[in-house]
């Protein structure tokens, strides 16, 4: 139910932190770091646009970080800790595996979390609240 210029402002916040996040991951910086950096470029991009239109900030930069979500090492660490649970045998490294996707899955969403919201408090902190 938005204009499609607020649509078009998520598609490009989207975009702008997929691609800082993909240049930073070919750049040699892991996943999670690179995934707080493209939050944080998407979150100022999103916001200063925003402001121009007299938008809400906050909708389309936690709209644009959605892209970002760890979907993948969310499943892949569910299904290794449901066939570890399901297997007759114990096998060490497929329980290791099934936390360490889980525990990346969580640490970005974290940082997408703290991306999203630590420049849109530092941006908006003279703005009044209710």
């Amino acid at each position: 139910n938005g204009h499609f210029g607020l649509i078009g402002l998520c598609a490009l916040g989207g975009l702008i932190g997929r691609l800082v996040r993909a240049l930073m991951t070919l750049g040699g910086l892991d996943l999670i770091t690179a995934s707080l950096i493209g939050a944080l470029c998407s979150t100022l991009v999103v916001s200063f646009v925003a402001e121009r239109f007299r938008w809400p900030a906050v909708v389309p930069s936690v709209i644009a970080a959605l892209p970002m979500v760890p979907g993948y090492f969310a499943i892949a660490g569910l299904h290794a800790l449901l066939s570890f649970a399901s297997s007759d045998g114990a096998d060490p490294a497929q329980l290791a595996s099934g936390l360490q996707a889980l525990a990346r899955a969580l640490f970005i969403s974290i940082a997408l979390v703290v991306g999203v919201i630590a420049p849109l408090v530092v941006l908006q902190r003279e703005t009044k609240r209710v």
